[in-house]
């Protein structure tokens, strides 16, 4: 089976596959242990904002510890903080689309679709900050 076939079957595949990459690349992991530093890969899946495995165990831990704070149930401070996370990301991709496209001499037709793009997710970003704020 192709890679492709089985990331649609599972949408963790990219994530877990890069988490495993980053730490085997120029053995990352082992000379941060060798210098007495934990290397944790924080993955997120660009285009579906899936989560790798460590990346997922800290917003756990995150999670967990917010709630402590705040009273609230530590699954939907982890939902939160991937919804966050999620918007950031998005933002960031449409702010280094417009970036490229700005660079270009005549700007593709779809530069006001981007515009547009990055301009619904500061809405829902800001949206989600002031719905937090609220809580």
């Amino acid at each position: 089976m192709g890679y492709t076939f089985l990331s649609s079957m599972d949408g963790t595949l990219a994530a877990r596959t890069y988490e495993v990459r980053k730490c085997s690349f120029l053995d990352t992991a082992a000379h941060c242990r060798s210098e007495g530093v934990h290397f944790l890969p924080f993955i997120v899946e660009g285009a579906g904002g899936s989560f790798g495995p460590s990346a997922r165990k800290v917003l756990s831990v995150f999670a967990n510890s917010a709630a402590k704070l705040t009273g609230e149930c530590p699954a939907q401070k982890a939902e939160q903080f991937s919804q966050r996370l999620s918007l950031i990301l998005h933002e960031t991709n449409a702010r280094s689309i417009l970036l490229r496209a700005s660079r270009v001499a005549d700007p593709p037709a779809s530069l006001s679709a981007a515009r547009a793009i990055l301009e619904r997710a500061e809405y829902a970003r800001l949206s989600a900050v002031a719905a937090m704020a609220t809580v």
